[in-house]
């Protein structure tokens, strides 16, 4: 377990104060459409209401969102301590034969590589994933209550967009993966040609070299760009479907 209970308390925390953010936020809108209504009928107090209560909220939102931050800062630094003590229990605890029996897999570089991966993975889930999770699945149930057929079908584009960007980032993982590697191998193969300058120019190599790295990255790069084509359209198309989506709703609305 990489989290304490300090961090567990300051997270409930966290989680209700971006719940009463989000619920603010969304009901700013009904502000919002009596502003637009008073603006049409020409009606001052009405608009005055509106543009009062949007205000009020606006600072209420802010000091919310300000509780937030400031848990959220408690949370992170909690997990990184606890992360960094648990590395380091982990590590110390295996005994010297472990060590040098597996010191590839026990090295320094991989161990750090590992915590660098859980920061950046925490890292995304407090200062993105918690607030987008929570504010898409609120909306999503307000629209439940709302329009219950509406509510399905924007739940189904969720989940459509959840299913295809698991898809494809195992899809980029998988293969580009070996083309990073064949870039690097690249890059390698190019610098050391570049300091090996006097073995080129004394074999007259300067021309072949040129042409057999051209054709290197000829080759990789035809996969890349193949792929990313790929991948983009298949973006494009997920767009279109949630596009077409949300115009059926608006005309079931």
């Amino acid at each position: 377990e990489l989290t304490s209970r300090e961090a567990k308390r300051w997270s409930k925390k966290m989680a209700v104060w971006m719940f009463v953010t989000v619920l603010l936020f969304l009901f700013s809108t009904y502000f919002i459409g009596v502003i637009v209504d008073a603006a049409t009928v020409k009606d001052l107090r009405m608009a005055t209401v509106g543009i009062g209560g949007l205000g009020v909220l606006y600072v209420l939102v802010h000091f919310t969102d300000y509780m937030t931050m400031r848990c959220r800062e408690w949370v992170f630094g909690l997990n990184m301590g606890e992360i960094d003590q648990k590395m380091n229990r982990l590590f110390f605890e295996k005994s010297v034969g472990q060590h040098l029996k597996e010191n590839s897999a026990l090295s320094a570089s991989n161990v750090e590589n590992g915590r660098a991966r859980l920061s950046e993975l925490q890292n995304i889930m407090l200062f993105e994933g918690m607030n987008s999770v929570m504010t898409l699945g609120v909306a999503l149930f307000f629209l439940m209550i709302i329009s219950p057929v509406a509510g399905c079908v924007m739940l189904s584009v969720t989940l459509f967009y959840m299913m295809t960007s698991v898809y494809l980032n195992h899809q980029v993982q998988a293969v580009c993966t070996p083309l990073d590697a064949e870039f690097r191998r690249l890059n390698r193969w190019r610098v050391e040609r570049w300091d090996e300058i006097e073995r080129v120019k004394a074999n007259a190599k300067e021309s072949e070299e040129e042409l057999a790295q051209r054709a290197a990255f000829d080759l990789v790069i035809d996969r890349d760009r193949d792929f990313w084509i790929r991948y983009v359209g298949q973006i494009s198309l997920r767009g279109t479907v949630a596009d077409i989506a949300v115009i059926a709703v608006l005309s079931y609305a």
